[in-house]
């Protein structure tokens, strides 16, 4: 039978020569056979965009993160791909202030443990992996959200299954603060009654 697929798109919009007239669009499309998804796009200095994605199409690997460089004409002109045997599938993407890139996601190798861990990556400007960091959680655990923090670290929101509390099986929201590095300084569940879940995090200027 017939394989599906899922692709992602980037659109360019570039400002017609006459004012007054619509951009123009144009798209292009990336992936294969398989799943892949966009997850974020970020300007660089150059003028080229920064791509993160989910595929299966680029890399080994049953699905991998990918950084893919786009030039303003809407062709690929590069990609790199982290992951390798398993599922790893980047759900957030922000800039760090190296001008890198910092990546969240789920993630659980090797595959025939399917329980998901969160993992944490490091993408230098320039597509590079710097590192890779997995935390795992007993009950499984799923990102929501990451924030660079003006100390050079990251905090990381993410949901927290099946944690065993006073006899009973709740999900909890769970917070936790790693250094430049990705190690962790500090972790913390929050919320009440049996199911909470975060969506987004920001570090407060006080």
């Amino acid at each position: 039978g017939a394989v599906g697929a899922a692709i992602f798109f980037v659109a360019v919009f570039v400002p017609p020569a006459g004012a007054g007239n619509p951009p123009e669009a144009t798209v292009r499309l990336f992936g294969g056979e398989g799943i892949d998804s966009g997850v974020g796009v970020f300007s660089r200095t150059d003028g080229s965009l920064a791509v993160i994605a989910s595929s299966s199409a680029f890399g080994d690997g049953d699905n991998v993160t990918c950084l893919l460089a786009v030039d303003l004409g809407g062709a690929m002109t590069s990609v790199v791909s982290f992951g390798g045997v398993g599922v790893e599938l980047p759900g957030v993407a922000r800039k760090s202030g190296d001008g890198g890139f910092i990546v969240v996601g789920i993630y659980n190798h090797p595959p025939e443990i399917e329980v998901f861990d969160i993992v944490l990556m490091k993408v230098s400007v320039n597509g590079e992996l710097e590192w890779q960091r997995a935390y795992p959680s007993p009950g499984g655990s799923a990102p929501r959200d990451v924030c660079p923090t003006r100390d050079g670290g990251y905090v990381v929101l993410g949901d927290a299954y099946n944690v065993p509390e006073d006899g009973f099986i709740v999900d909890r929201i769970a917070l936790m603060k790693t250094d430049a590095a990705g190690t962790p300084q500090w972790q913390r569940l929050y919320g009440q009654g049996s199911l909470n879940h975060g969506t987004d995090v920001v570090e407060r200027c006080d």
